[in-house]
């Protein structure tokens, strides 16, 4: 009996307490990851934070795309994407979107003038958006990097988290798991 109220004190404190966690990532290591490419950028195998990356680099005043447009986040609400930037030689831009719609339309995220990216010359930096309520619970996010670089100058992109909070129906059904795990140890 003592387990039992161990297991929905458990509960109750799990429930009480919503914690963020990844629903998918991407770190590049291994290629693409189902993650699209346009323009002048490409996968590297090497060089990324730490192996693998997505760099738009070396051309005269290039463009590339990076995007995704199936990340399910399908049980979570509070959507965040973060991401691992590095610039290297003259000046970089980028702007980042979200879709709530698989693609079918895209929305501004942030816009990194080349004030912004210099902070991100020659070493790896963090950056994270908070994705707005229509993210949570979706089956069809889009994600995607628009990327531009003068000649010889690189972007390079690692490390893409898309997390977000368990839903209440997704607590109480992890919660009853753990009542059921509790009770199939006491009898």
């Amino acid at each position: 009996m003592s387990r039992l109220f161990l297991a929905v004190g458990v509960v109750a404190v799990v429930s009480g307490s919503a914690f963020a966690g990844a629903i998918q990532s991407y770190n590049y290591d291994t290629g693409l990851q189902g993650w699209g490419i346009s323009g002048t950028i490409d996968w590297m195998s090497s060089g990324g934070n730490p192996d693998g990356m997505v760099e738009d680099g070396y051309y005269k005043n290039h463009t590339g795309y990076l995007y995704k447009e199936d990340i399910s986040t399908t049980g979570y609400t509070n959507i965040a994407v973060s991401y691992d930037l590095k610039t290297a030689g003259g000046d970089t831009e980028m702007t980042t979107y979200y879709s709530l719609d698989g693609g079918g339309s895209w929305n501004t995220a942030e816009t990194l003038g080349v004030g912004d990216m210099n902070g991100y010359k020659n070493t790896w930096g963090n950056r994270s958006y908070s994705l707005p309520g229509g993210a949570n619970n979706n089956s069809a996010i889009g994600w995607k990097f628009e990327c531009w670089a003068s000649s010889g100058s690189t972007i390079d992109l690692d490390n893409v988290v898309v997390s977000g909070i368990p839903e209440p129906a997704t607590m109480v059904l992890m919660a009853l798991g753990l009542l059921g795990l509790c009770r199939r140890r006491v009898s």
